[in-house]
């Protein structure tokens, strides 16, 4: 088990056994594979992502003319989540700014969530080639190259 492993096991505990709520901000490029990691260390989480206002019957029809109504929509069911004490949630887009993500980590603390944020790092070429959103290879190293840091967290490298 990795020290970020680790971290993340530490995390649900606290959660499952401490009643302490508690909201994971995820970062990373597209393809980095924040999805699937949110799946394997935060079982049982309530995910919230602007992916999810673009999946249609089960597949994923991206329109990027409905970008802003996508994170304006995962940000409303967010806010529902905080409202209803949802006790682990995770916001998994690409916050790459820390304007993106700002509001989120200010509703949580307002809320009375502790905040968490992992940001997975990897090769934006090998990032590109598995994205399954079809991200181009060019957009995915913009992103990469437009990060912003983020005081206190977390860095995973993936491969």
């Amino acid at each position: 088990m990795n020290f970020f492993e680790s971290e993340c096991a530490n995390l649900m505990s606290l959660t499952v056994y401490n009643n302490q709520r508690r909201v994971v901000i995820m970062r990373g490029i597209s393809g980095c594979g924040k999805s699937t990691y949110t799946r394997t260390h935060f079982p049982g989480a309530k995910v919230y992502s602007a992916d999810h206002y673009f999946e249609r019957n089960g597949t994923y029809q991206f329109d990027p003319t409905k970008l802003k109504n996508a994170h304006e929509d995962c940000f409303r069911k967010f806010q529902q989540g905080l409202m209803k004490g949802e006790p682990l949630i995770v916001i998994d887009n690409t916050n790459t700014r820390k304007w993106e993500m700002q509001r989120y980590y200010d509703a949580a603390i307002k809320a009375g969530y502790d905040v968490s944020v992992v940001r997975l790092v990897c090769d934006p070429m090998k990032a590109a080639a598995r994205n399954v959103h079809q991200v181009p290879a060019d957009k995915v190293e913009q992103m990469a190259s437009r990060f912003e840091p983020w005081p206190g967290e977390v860095l995973v490298r993936t491969t």
